[in-house]
């Protein structure tokens, strides 16, 4: 008789007396069933370390259907797991080989371009100026409709790189971990969604990359493209991967894992490496030209004035420097203005008369001349000169200053006595003017005597009146060279008593010197 919920009292016993000991076998069958097949994986794993080359190939075929079988096991229980842990494998890898694929087109580009000049270029350079993207890769995103970087040729089963080829400059980045890695999300794909054994993954989009797979009945055919590929494309890769399979039927059907056999097919796929690159636009050729035509203009209107003062100012220069007693030290633009500075003598030509000879104004230029006297024996006439041009009365009121004795005296009268300072004070003001032209002043005082006596008792005797003025004048603070002599008697006879008197007397001669 049947209880309220369908079931015997026969069978309620059997599930409280059977059913806890069930549970626990079924339990038991799933640890065991699971230690088997690690066992078998930990014997397997350990001989394939320490095998030898040989026996690679074996070993690989006996560990394949272990491993596929325990993967295709846990993807159908929970599928997350194997997403999660390839997850952070394949991506990067994939990024890295498409980014170091790129970094050698993206030189070249750039070299090829770095000097073009054109309206487009242009407006290339300041999009990558205010983007802060290099110009080859901005050139390289407005140019490239299409480039077939890399083609992997992957065993179906096996998911081992067969054959790979990439484009020129692109380098080759660990060909293997990515084809195995497409290998594994095919198998993924399938798992995941269901679908058959031939169904494939056939796009695959990585930023700015795309993958195309064409499945064959032992092989797949690989291809990274940047940008839009066109629809023949596809087309391509299809005849490329049947003409392989003519080529290597046998090989693919019985592969071992030898994959040198099919390096013969490395022609078949380097012709699937096309590339197209957009025209460069064949209008608005005039608005080149004419913004060629206005920098021209622009430049000239800046250069060509600049160019020309430029000149005349080196002219200027040039003139400077061949002057005596003119040292430049500085030369040059600054502020918008020309800048000379330097030496000059005050007796030098004056710098500004070089000016109107080069065909400058005057406020183009900005002087600064530090006084200095040159060593120049034309400059030093020319100061003494100007010297006494400056001071001809005073030199014409010293050297015309005389003073005479009464015979055989050598002190000066005291009338004489009276006019040494102020004969003092115009040598001091001489030696002052001398001084500021670099010059030295020298006076010369001369004693002189009448003819009556002895010669060398005149001489004696025209030395000390020239000695006693000379130490009056250097008391009285003339400040100058004062040198004392006495002349011979003159050899002229004398006329009478007035013309003895008037050779007895003392005279001032004024020199200037070089110091």
């Amino acid at each position: 008789m049947a209880d309220g919920n369908g079931g015997s009292p026969l069978e309620e016993l059997r599930s409280i007396i059977v059913g806890p000991e069930q549970s626990r076998l079924e339990d038991l069958e799933q640890r065991l069933e699971k230690d088997a097949l690690q066992a078998e994986v930990t014997r397997v794993l350990p001989g394939a370390i320490t095998r030898g080359t040989a026996q690679d190939d074996r070993l690989r075929v006996a560990l394949t259907p272990l491993m596929e079988e325990t993967i295709r096991t846990s993807v159908r229980r929970d599928p997350q797991p194997l997403a999660d842990a390839i997850f952070p494998i394949i991506g990067p890898a994939v990024r890295k080989a498409i980014s170091a694929a790129m970094g050698g087109l993206v030189q070249t580009l750039n070299q090829a371009l770095e000097h073009t000049f054109s309206l487009r270029g242009l407006r290339w350079r300041i999009q990558a100026l205010r983007t802060g993207v290099s110009f080859g890769e901005i050139v390289l995103r407005n140019s490239l409709v299409y480039r077939v970087e890399q083609i992997f040729l992957v065993h179906r089963e096996g998911g081992l790189l067969l054959l790979h080829v990439t484009a020129e400059s692109v380098p080759d980045q660990a060909p293997e971990m990515i084809a195995g890695m497409l290998s594994a999300i095919q198998d993924f794909a399938r798992d995941s969604f269901q679908v058959g054994t031939r169904d494939t993954l056939e796009t695959m989009q990585v930023g700015e990359l795309i993958v195309l797979v064409e499945d064959g009945p032992y092989a797949l055919l690989a291809a990274v493209v940047r940008g839009t590929p066109p629809v023949s494309l596809k087309t391509d890769l299809q005849q490329a991967l049947e003409a392989v399979h003519a080529m290597h039927a046998e090989q693919l059907a019985g592969f071992q894992g030898d994959a040198s056999v099919f390096a013969d097919a490395r022609p078949v796929l380097e012709r699937c490496l096309a590339q197209e690159v957009a025209p460069p636009p064949r209008k608005g050729r005039w608005r080149f030209w004419l913004l060629a035509v206005a920098v021209a203009v622009l430049l000239g209107i800046w250069l060509v004035p600049r160019t020309i003062a430029g000149r005349r100012f080196d002219r200027f220069v040039s003139s400077l420097r061949e002057t005596p007693g003119i040292v430049v030290t500085e030369a040059g633009r600054r502020d918008g203005k020309f800048q000379v500075a330097g030496l000059r003598d005050p007796a030098a030509t004056n710098p500004d008369s070089f000016l109107g000879l080069a065909g400058l104004p005057k406020d183009q230029v900005a002087e600064r001349w530090e006084p200095y006297l040159s060593l120049d024996p034309a400059l030093i006439q020319a100061r003494i000169r100007a010297v006494q041009s400056a001071q001809a009365t005073e030199v014409a009121a010293v050297e015309q200053q005389a003073y005479y004795y009464p015979v055989g005296e050598d002190q000066p009268t005291t009338e004489a006595l009276a006019t040494i300072p102020g004969l003092a004070s115009r040598i001091h003001a001489l030696g002052r003017a001398a001084a500021s032209a670099g010059l030295t002043t020298t006076i010369a005082i001369l004693g002189q005597t009448d003819e009556t006596g002895e010669k060398d008792v005149n001489i004696r005797l025209g030395r000390a009146r020239a000695e006693r003025i000379r130490d009056l004048l250097a008391a009285a603070g003339a400040g100058v060279e004062l040198t004392a002599s006495g002349a011979e008697p003159p050899a002229v006879p004398e006329v009478d008593a007035t013309d003895r008197a008037r050779r007895r007397r003392v005279t001032l001669s004024v020199k200037f010197n070089t110091p």
